[in-house]
């Protein structure tokens, strides 16, 4: 995302407050505004770099095109000057006031007072009237039936009232307040705002992190010590039925002392894993700092979402339907903002919780992690003495070897690979909406391309977004990890 900023000025270079600065896209829609404080400056975020924006100002009630701008960097100047516009000087602002006064006291005569060459007359609550006085300036006193009251305009600000308890508009002229002004120039930039902008580089990390943790959860460099125990002759070690162990020794031993070696060092360990996977996904028991507690409701909520009937409806087929449903349409278009949002907000609990700090700790736990797996199914396939399929797959072998049942390991590696997928589809996409300015765009021309459109966020192989979220989500629905949000 890129930022704009720039003052608006007079002929005579002099700042202009209150003053509407607005971007707005090829398509006529408004993607940022700024109102200027006393000091003139604007501040329009959000923008897309490399996009063109055209520039309109509003004074008052009237609205005028400035100009455009080619947004090539993400912090960019550009300054507007009005050359009719009406400045009344730095940091003043004209704004209606309403003064409220109790009942005059009856025969009290108020004169009214002339600062500005009209002369004026003033009125008692008896009936009897008293001349103005006319001196140079400005008038800025009236006739009431109750009192009048004024005072220089170069000092301070005039008063009027009416009728006993009535009010009336007056203008004030506030002085400029250097201080505040410079705390709003300040409090307008998007590193205030209160949702810390999505970082992707982080969100990435924190999805990377997602799968290694979950294979960590099913036991996957564990099994390998139970394997080498099985193989060293360790009493009760024999969870596997095994053949030709001699030749498994020779051709992968040097493979499994470096997983075990690895596991075992006493920096970046399996437990340092485990924690970040509790603080960044509430997920298992551990004591971590900082738990980000939404993830598990958000993650499922997008989970329940794809796997819905609806996912595998388009809007043609309800327009080309024999009955025309509109409420079915609404309900459709309604349920694809619902998985939109929740893409925004699952993307946001990534970048949130997310850490480059883990770049390390990952990359190693990925490489022992991968060599752990080709082993495991290396011994399913070549090594496990039986005629069952099913007791040769890599995942049965690995829940013999940690000594858990599969349907109890089974969601964490259906979460490790297909979850860490969605993961990774739903960054894709959250990307797709920020390069679109589409993160407010809730409109069905907006959602139809969005989901519907083969390539629009996944090219290779061509796919729409609902046919790519859609092909894991029952998977995913039907094992769910018991230790989210433990």
């Amino acid at each position: 995302m890129a930022t704009l900023t720039g003052a608006v000025r007079d002929d005579q270079g002099t700042p202009i407050g209150d003053v509407t600065v607005g971007a707005y896209n090829p398509q006529d829609e408004l993607v940022s505004s700024s109102t200027t404080a006393a000091e003139g400056v604007y501040r329009l975020v959000r923008l897309t770099r490399g996009h063109t924006y055209s520039l309109r100002v509003t004074v008052g009630e009237a609205t005028r095109t400035v100009g455009e701008v080619d947004v090539t960097g993400a912090s960019m100047g550009h300054d507007i000057q009005l050359s009719d516009a009406v400045s009344t000087g730095p940091g003043t602002t004209t704004i209606p006031v309403t003064v409220t006064t109790a009942p005059a006291t009856s025969g009290t005569t108020t004169s009214g007072t002339t600062t500005s060459g009209t002369t004026t007359s003033g009125t008692t609550t008896s009936g009897t009237t008293t001349s103005g006085t006319t001196t140079s300036g400005t008038t800025s006193s009236t006739t009431t039936d109750s009192s009048t009251s004024s005072t220089s305009s170069d000092t301070s600000s005039s008063t009027t009232t009416t009728a006993p308890g009535g009010s009336v508009p007056i203008t004030v002229t506030l002085p400029p307040d250097p201080e505040f002004a410079a705390l709003q120039t300040l409090i307008i930039d998007p590193i205030f705002a209160i949702t810390p902008p999505v970082n992707i580089e982080e969100a990435r990390q924190s999805r990377n992190l997602f799968t290694v943790g979950l294979y960590l959860r099913a036991g996957v460099p564990a099994a390998i010590e139970s394997l080498n125990a099985q193989l060293a002759g360790s009493n009760g070690a024999n969870r596997l039925n095994l053949v030709s162990k001699t030749d498994l020794l020779n051709k992968h031993s040097d493979a499994i002392k470096n997983i075990l070696d690895r596991r075992n060092e006493n920096t970046y360990t399996e437990a340092d894993v485990l924690i970040q996977v509790r603080r960044q996904f509430n997920q298992g028991v551990e004591s971590a700092e900082d738990v980000n507690r939404d993830f598990p409701a958000v993650y499922r909520g997008l989970v329940a979402l794809i796997a819905d009937d609806l996912m595998g409806v388009t809007p043609d087929q309800i327009d080309n339907s024999v009955v025309f449903d509109a409420t079915q349409r609404e309900r459709l278009f309604n349920f694809l903002r619902q998985v939109k949002a929740e893409i925004i907000r699952l993307t946001e609990s990534l970048s949130f919780a997310g850490s480059l700090g883990t770049i390390v700790l990952v990359n190693k736990w990925s490489n022992i992690t991968r060599n752990a797996l080709a082993i495991i199914q290396t011994v399913g396939q070549t090594y496990v003495a039986s005629d069952n399929v099913d007791e040769k797959h890599w995942a049965s072998v690995l829940s013999a070897l940690v000594g858990r049942p599969l349907t109890e390991n089974r969601p964490f590696l259906v979460h490790a690979r297909e979850g860490g997928q969605l993961l990774s589809d739903v960054i894709d996409v959250y990307q797709k909406i920020t390069q679109q300015d589409g993160l407010e765009k809730e409109d069905e021309s907006f959602l139809r391309s969005l989901f519907y459109t083969s390539g629009f966020v996944f090219g290779n192989p061509a796919q729409t977004v609902v046919e790519r979220l859609k092909e894991n989500g029952r998977l995913l629905r039907d094992n769910w990890p018991g230790t989210f949000g433990a």
